[in-house]
């Protein structure tokens, strides 16, 4: 059975330990606590890895008209729905690090046409991998157990839970996501663009 909302939610209310809730509106502590930090768990979940479910691609080939004052050429407006880039292509190569920048919500490169593939502010619970399920539940746990439960029991059986959960989860989505292959043309291009005038640092 596919957990919807309120079943994370009892999820992570179990391993509290407290009462379940039949409702995210109920008008309960419980109920409160999950309403007030379900969504900052799952966006944070999402911007962690790259999850295979929560994937998108998207062509991006409208320029913003403010160019970048130095660097790239060109900056894109990124969806509304990023939480984080997973790749960037021009044509079918996919670019090195150092051919692009994530700056506010723009993408800038020297490209005037990119290709996209995005983690997206996935929020329908029944496309969710079972194991983010309880990924999830695990660490929306671990976040609200101060304000459900004081015990130092229960949290020590919350790390550990979210701990196994994580390592499964990451795990089994690994398994279903083979590496690209990078191309070779690429990666010396990106390479020579350190060769002479201005030089792209890749930690920033």
């Amino acid at each position: 059975m596919v957990a919807d909302r309120v079943e994370i939610c009892n999820m992570a209310l179990a391993l509290c330990g407290t009462r379940r809730i039949t409702a995210m509106d109920n008008p309960s502590r419980e109920a409160r606590v999950c309403n007030d930090n379900y969504d900052i768990c799952r966006r944070t979940l999402l911007r962690k890895h790259r999850w295979n479910f929560a994937t998108k691609r998207t062509v991006l080939d409208t320029v913003s008209p403010t160019a970048p004052a130095f660097g790239f050429e060109y900056a894109f407006p990124l969806p509304d729905d990023c939480i984080r880039i997973y790749a960037v292509y021009s044509g079918t190569a996919i670019l090195d690090e150092v051919m692009y920048r994530v700056e506010g919500k723009n993408l800038l490169s020297d490209s005037s046409q990119l290709w996209l593939k995005y983690i997206w502010d996935i929020q329908t619970t029944v496309e969710f991998d079972p194991l983010f399920d309880r990924y999830l539940a695990a660490t929306l746990a671990e976040t609200i157990h101060p304000q459900i439960n004081g015990s130092a029991a229960s949290l020590e059986l919350i790390q550990r839970q979210l701990k196994d959960a994580k390592r499964e989860a990451k795990f089994v989505d690994g398994v279903e996501d083979p590496p690209e292959e990078f191309d070779a043309d690429v990666w010396i291009a990106s390479r020579n663009n350190f060769n002479g005038g201005f030089v792209r640092d890749p930690m920033t």
